[in-house]
Order: C-alpha cells, then sequence, then structure tokens
C-alpha cells in the first residue's frame, strides 16, 4: 500500500521528474509517420518520458505479499492496474514488476480501457495500427484483430489518438517486454453483455498466448475519506468476481471488469487478489477530487 509522508515524498520527486519532461514534450501529430508506416499517437508529452519511467522501474520490486514473500506459484493471465499516468507511475511500475515475477503467457497483451471521450462511438472498438512508444515500435497482434473485428468489433485507427487507457501501458510493456505485441481494446460505457460475451468469446481460444490488462481506475472526484468507503465496495465485487454491482460511481469502466471477470471464469482463475490498494492522496497529499487505484491479480491454478 502507498501511503504516508515518504510515499508522498517519493511520489513528489517522480512527478518533478516527469513535468520537466512533460514541458519539453511536444504534441506528436495525429497519423504519425515511422518510415512511412502511419502510428498511433501516444498522449501528449508521454514521448518523452522514457528516462524517468526507466530510472522508476529499475528501482521498482516486485509488490510483497501479505505473507511476506514477493512471488507466488498461481499463474497471472488477467490484471488490473491504472493509467493515471504521471500520478500513479510508481503504483503501474510495481505492477508491471510483479508480472514479471510471476508465470503466465507474456507473447501478446490484450489492453481494455474506457474510451474516455466515447469519440470512437462504438460498443466495443480496436485498431491495426502499431504503438510508438519512447523504448520503441509496439506492434498489434494481426490475428487475434482480425478475429476480433469478425465477432463485431469496430475498427477504428482514428479515436486511439492520445487515449491514454492504451498509450499508458503500452510504455510500461515495451518496457518490461520488449518483444511482446498488443492488442488494444476500448470500451464504451454503454457496452452491452452481448459483445463482451462476443470478445470473451474470441480471447479464450488464445488463451495460450495472452494476458489481458484491464487499463482502469476506481473512484473519482470524491475526497479521499469518500473514496476510500467506495473503492471498499468496489474491493468487494471484484473479490467475490462479481461485476453486476460496479457502475461508473466505482470505476470509470464497469465493462472493462465485466469482462476481466466474465474472462477469469472461463480460463479459470479461481480468485482476484487485490495485492495493492492507493488513492491519488497517497502521491500528492490532495485530500479533495481524488482517485482510486487498484493493482489486482487475477489467478489461476498453482504452476508446478
Amino acid at each position: 500500500m502507498f501511503t504516508g509522508p515518504l510515499a508522498i515524498a517519493l511520489a513528489g520527486v517522480w512527478l518533478a521528474l516527469i513535468a520537466q519532461n512533460l514541458g519539453k514534450a511536444n504534441n506528436q501529430a495525429s497519423g504519425s509517420q515511422v518510415k512511412g508506416e502511419r502510428l498511433v499517437a501516444l498522449a501528449s508529452g508521454f514521448s518523452d518520458i522514457a528516462q524517468p519511467l526507466e530510472r522508476l522501474m529499475a528501482s521498482t520490486k516486485p509488490a510483497v505479499y501479505q505473507n511476506g514473500t514477493q512471488q507466488a506459484a498461481a499463474m497471472v493471465q488477467i490484471g488490473i492496474t491504472s493509467h493515471h499516468l504521471p500520478t500513479a507511475a510508481p503504483l503501474i511500475a510495481s505492477f508491471y514488476a510483479t508480472l514479471q515475477s510471476r508465470s503466465g503467457p507474456r507473447q501478446v497483451f490484450v489492453i481494455v480501457g474506457p474510451d474516455h471521450l466515447e469519440r470512437c462511438n462504438q460498443y466495443a472498438s480496436t485498431t491495426q495500427l502499431p504503438y510508438q512508444t519512447p523504448f520503441g515500435l509496439l506492434p498489434v497482434d494481426q490475428a487475434i484483430t482480425e478475429d476480433l473485428i469478425k465477432a463485431g468489433v469496430n475498427i477504428d485507427n482514428n479515436c486511439f489518438e492520445g487515449e491514454h487507457a492504451i498509450g499508458t501501458q503500452a510504455i510500461f510493456i515495451k518496457r518490461e517486454f520488449p518483444e511482446a505485441l498488443i492488442v488494444p481494446l476500448l470500451l464504451s460505457s454503454a457496452t452491452t453483455d452481448s459483445i463482451i460475451e462476443k470478445i470473451v468469446g474470441v480471447l479464450k481460444n488464445y488463451s495460450e498466448e495472452i494476458t489481458v490488462i484491464g487499463s482502469i481506475d476506481f473512484s473519482h472526484a470524491l475526497n479521499y475519506e469518500q473514496a476510500l468507503r467506495v473503492d471498499s465496495e468496489s474491493d468487494k465485487m471484484i473479490a467475490g468476481l462479481e461485476s453486476l454491482g460496479l457502475t461508473l460511481f466505482h470505476t470509470d469502466s464497469p465493462p472493462t471488469v465485466s469482462l476481466l471477470v466474465g474472462l477469469a471464469k472461463v480460463l479459470g482463475s479461481a480468485k482476484a487478489d487485490i495485492f495493492q490498494r492507493a488513492n491519488s492522496f497517497d502521491f500528492n497529499g490532495q485530500k479533495e477530487n481524488t482517485t482510486g487505484y487498484r493493482n489486482i491479480f487475477f489467478e489461476g491454478e498453482s504452476q508446478p
């Protein structure tokens, strides 16, 4: 858990470092080009954070669990972490450092998150364009993407521009798993159970290749005490592998949680381990207008 003056002080150093780099960064134009290839542009300024992010990741160790260990035997194929960069950067770094210590397929990362501004105008959308990250080009798995499109997912190579739900995870994945591919998925807040079931149906066919990352945040715009109460409600539902009671009051993407819980049940993930809890207050010391964060692994059977 990230709490107390030390956490705030360390986060302050990180935020100052990021702010310097964001100040230097230029906005990336839509339809960026690298050697004639069209790319998805990350959110403004993300391209210039390689050095501070490298230092952060190099100093981040896997999370320590309640039993005092840093590793567990159960495989991890589904997880949830924040996309709130730069504020939650230490938490996101901890998620990926801990994921590195666990078993599971890492050839392809399916990144699922909210279409924050509803720019895609569809229940579910994907893109076939690669991402240019500070650590190099991150390609898209075309086979999985094609199957999702056949199942009814919208293809839109424009609405992903600057969408940090995908861009944040793309940066960390490229740094930690440089050979991996991604499948970006943006979900509308109105996404139906029917389209979620179709997506789960496609993804289960690639269970030996994929890790699925839910790129979401939890309570928004509440004071610290209110946020703790609301996020505790979310914890109980997710720990019980339930998602029906989650609303936009609890998280910025209830459909993403529904998809992850549905896939977890199909793939045999026995439980949801909420191994780190945090709030934006823990990083910036501001008790009003906070955002809730969680690092969660959906754990499967133990590996020999």
